[in-house]
């Protein structure tokens, strides 16, 4: 959805292929459902429906699908000559190849192996090793990704430590400790590293198929409560 969005304010005629009801209200008019003759009153055969679909996702200049929505009926008939692949390492290789093996000639994987890897629940396929990605196959056989090696968000003391013991000091911060204060209400540590480790009593607890921790619940409730109080804005 934000691709489609980011897309759209670009100019760009962006096709969203997949279920119309998983996508936000305001991007409907980009999904290929939103121009059906049938949503509008209409009787019309399912031959009708198709080729005024193929016809909009041949006029498209992107089209914006998840990796096993690359695979369906409706676009298995179209060749993709360039993919770009988001969250690639956080995806499973199969599902990476999905999009990939439609005439794909340039192929970018956008993503970072150091943080999340495949979501994968079988633990039967993780010991066949589908948890690994394409993206962290390729990054072991030599392929060297690209590095984005400048961040705007964070302050640069929470930064430091991903930068040096993950990138290897590669990663450089464009924030100014001034633009990103620690917000009042909080006792920090160093107010000017606004980064603190609570310890807590207490233990997690089982619930059913999951766990809780009370006192954990408890603390941050407080500390939000802290933050609200010094001025922090509830919304934020």
């Amino acid at each position: 959805d934000n691709l489609v969005e980011g897309l759209a304010r670009l100019g760009v005629r962006v096709v969203r292929a997949g279920r119309a009801e998983n996508v936000r209200p305001e991007l409907q008019q980009f999904t290929l459902d939103f121009g059906s003759m049938s949503n509008m009153g209409y009787r019309v055969s399912k031959e009708q429906e198709y080729e005024r679909q193929m016809s909009e996702l041949r006029r498209a200049d992107v089209i914006c699908a998840t990796c096993s929505g690359a695979g369906s009926e409706t676009l298995e008939r179209l060749k993709f000559p360039g993919v770009i692949v988001d969250e690639a390492a956080q995806a499973t290789e199969p599902s990476v190849l999905v999009p990939i093996t439609q005439g794909a000639q340039r192929v970018a994987l956008v993503g970072d192996h150091f943080q999340l890897a495949a979501t994968v629940k079988s633990r039967e396929a993780e010991s066949q090793g589908l948890s690994r990605s394409l993206f962290t196959r390729l990054a072991a056989q030599g392929v060297e990704p690209m590095l984005l090696n400048t961040q705007y968000r964070m302050h640069p003391a929470i930064a430091h430590f991903p930068c040096e013991g993950i990138y290897s000091g590669r990663v450089r911060s464009m924030v100014h400790p001034s633009q990103r204060p620690a917000p009042p209400g909080f006792e920090w540590p160093q107010p000017r590293w606004p980064v603190a480790f609570i310890k807590l009593p207490g233990r997690e607890e089982l619930d059913g198929t999951s766990f809780v921790n009370r006192p954990e619940a408890a603390r941050v409730g407080q500390v939000v409560a802290q933050l609200v109080n010094g001025g922090v804005n509830p919304e934020s």
